[in-house]
């Protein structure tokens, strides 16, 4: 008794895994950072929100062009959630230390 045809199929055809590709989008940097705060390759019209850990807002603008520098001279030192709002609904999130 042999197994079904489905069965006997070498298992790597079902392992695969997807190609994975450098990603495409917002980039925020440095990190840490010092004055400046750099976002580049976003979309117009993106809104950044910029959060302390105690949950409170210490920057929200709306991004004119593709690349924007953000001062950070007078915040305090500490981390930051970065939150890029993209017209299409989606977040992009990250953590920054300011020093």
């Amino acid at each position: 008794m042999g197994l079904p045809n489905e069965y006997s199929k070498p298992c790597f055809q079902y392992l695969e895994t997807p190609k994975v590709t450098a990603q495409e989008g917002p980039k925020i940097y440095p990190n840490p950072v010092q004055d400046m705060l750099q976002i580049d390759n976003a979309e117009a019209g993106c809104n950044i929100t910029v959060y302390d850990l105690l949950g409170r807002k210490v920057y929200d603008a709306l991004l004119r062009k593709s690349s924007e520098s953000i001062n950070t001279h007078n915040w305090p030192q500490g981390n930051y959630m970065v939150v890029l709002s993209l017209p299409n609904g989606n977040r992009v999130v990250k953590q920054v230390l300011k020093w």
